[in-house]
């Protein structure tokens, strides 16, 4: 197992998006998707838009803290 350097009970805002939560505790919306597979979500994150106009985030559907500890 992957020691972990999160706070104790975090919540990733990036996790309740890809699971489809429209709540105070992610910036991301479903409306956001432009793809999603078993493995990764696709996204245009529209609280951006205007900083980062046209750039898609790519993200695992699974937690991983780091990209080093992508499988």
């Amino acid at each position: 197992m992957i020691a972990s350097s999160a706070p104790d009970n975090y919540e990733c805002p990036i996790c309740f998006g890809i699971q489809g939560s429209d709540s105070s505790k992610t910036l991301i919306k479903p409306s956001d998707f432009v793809y999603k597979d078993e493995l990764v979500t696709a996204l245009v994150n529209t609280f951006f838009i205007g900083q980062n106009a046209g750039h898609v985030i790519i993200v695992p559907n699974d937690h991983y803290e780091n990209m080093s500890h992508l499988p």
